[in-house]
């Protein structure tokens, strides 16, 4: 996600630009802002990504058709699988 803000930044920080030729306080002010919200944003996308893998899991748990592929029960069953 943090890679994501490119084009975001440089945006911002034209913005930025003017706020601080406003006023340096507010401009402190909305940079202290700023992090926090792309804090918590960061924050909610990687809970958003641990959630996703947790019903993954709690599918594969329930359904056993969601586990996906073949099962083999020896080596030699299972290594010609993977060769095709």
């Amino acid at each position: 996600m943090k890679e994501n803000r490119t084009a975001h930044d440089a945006h911002a920080k034209a913005k930025l630009e003017q706020i601080n030729a406003a006023s340096p306080q507010i401009a402190h002010q909305v940079t202290r802002i700023e992090k926090q919200y792309l804090t918590a944003r960061d924050e909610q996308y990687d809970w958003a990504v641990q959630f996703y893998y947790a019903l993954l899991a709690l599918r594969a748990e329930f359904d056993p058709e969601a586990r996906g592929g073949p099962t083999f029960e020896n080596a030699d069953d299972l290594i010609p699988s993977l060769h095709s």
